[in-house]
């Protein structure tokens, strides 16, 4: 019994794609070459562009430790407000001779119901509060300030300086300022670069995923002998392929380049006095910059790679097997 396969379907997906086909070869692949040309006559393409996205990482690199720098001296004025407010607050200890005050002595009295304790020793701080210890026996106080205290003090000693300054303060207190983290921008000639390159790269990869279809439709079914023009097909797919994976490949080193260069940032940020993670954004900057410029130069010398090998082997590709279709024994 003969099986009958329903291939409407298949015969008009393969008719379309070879309208496709003679389009990229027609029109597409040479309107993206001529783009192509325009770039690598373009200002980027110089290797002076080189120079010019590192001199644009130096400058946004001075500019970001510049804002971290000043946020390090809002943060460390208002370390310094906190403990006078907490100075005004709790009162400052006086010690009872020059050794004791050079020794960081001090002199404390705690008083409730009518009995005293006297402690006449150091003064330590701790990150709750304070612990007084006494010099003469193993008795120690630790005052613990609470974060209800420190604000109440904070808000208090504002009040006295605005006070003292003529300045009046609204009821219920400012709220504290929050504290912006600088942003650092990516490095705008090497965005701008790989903006004009993408499209034709995305292009390309579409390009070869289209002619690799329409060449799989176009193979015959397996016979014995005459498969000259299968083998053409087979390499032209191959070289489609491996032109669709060069796309792939550029697109994910790219996407590797922002992921490592806001590695490095991130730890500029914490360790802004190592001068090397700085340096290593400005080669790495210029490093991709130099690439994106070869890749212009491959795109060119891909386009042209598949404009050439389908086009010299167009008759093998559309007609593997001849017109005839006959069996032509090489043996």
């Amino acid at each position: 019994m003969e099986i009958q396969f329903d291939i409407s379907h298949v015969e008009s997906y393969r008719q379309s794609l070879c309208q496709t086909a003679d389009c990229i070869l027609q029109e597409e692949i040479p309107t993206q070459l001529r783009k192509i040309e325009d770039i690598l006559q373009g200002q980027k393409l110089k290797s002076n562009y080189q120079q010019v996205a590192r001199q644009y990482s130096i400058e946004s690199i001075a500019e970001f430790k510049e804002k971290l720098e000043e946020i390090a001296e809002k943060q460390r004025d208002q370390q310094a407000d906190m403990e006078k407010a907490l100075e005004m607050l709790f009162g400052k200890p006086k010690a009872n001779n020059k050794e004791e005050e050079k020794a960081g002595g001090l002199s404390a009295s705690v008083s409730k119901n009518n009995s005293k304790i006297n402690l006449h020793g150091s003064r330590k701080r701790s990150s709750t509060g304070v612990v007084l210890e006494s010099a003469k026996s193993n008795v120690s106080v630790e005052l613990k300030i609470s974060d209800s205290a420190k604000n109440l003090a904070t808000k208090k000693a504002s009040q006295k300086l605005l006070e003292g300054a003529g300045n009046e303060e609204e009821e219920g207190g400012e709220e504290e300022e929050a504290v912006e983290v600088p942003d650092i921008e990516t490095n705008e000639p090497v965005l701008n670069l790989f903006a004009e390159l993408k499209p034709l790269i995305l292009q390309l990869s579409d390009t070869c995923v289209n002619l690799r279809n329409w060449i799989v439709l176009l193979i015959p079914k397996a016979e014995d002998g005459n498969n000259f023009g299968v083998e053409v097909q087979e390499q032209c797919l191959v070289k489609l392929i491996e032109v669709e994976k060069q796309m792939g490949q550029i697109l994910e080193e790219h996407a590797a380049y922002h992921l490592e260069r806001s590695t490095i940032i991130s730890k500029l940020m914490s360790n802004g006095e190592i001068l090397d993670y700085s340096q290593y954004i400005y080669d790495a900057d210029e490093r991709q910059c130099r690439k994106l410029q070869d890749i212009a130069h491959s795109l060119r010398s891909s386009y042209n790679t598949v404009y050439h090998t389908l086009t010299n082997n167009y008759e093998k590709i559309t007609a593997p097997r001849g017109q005839g279709n006959s069996h032509i024994h090489l043996y």
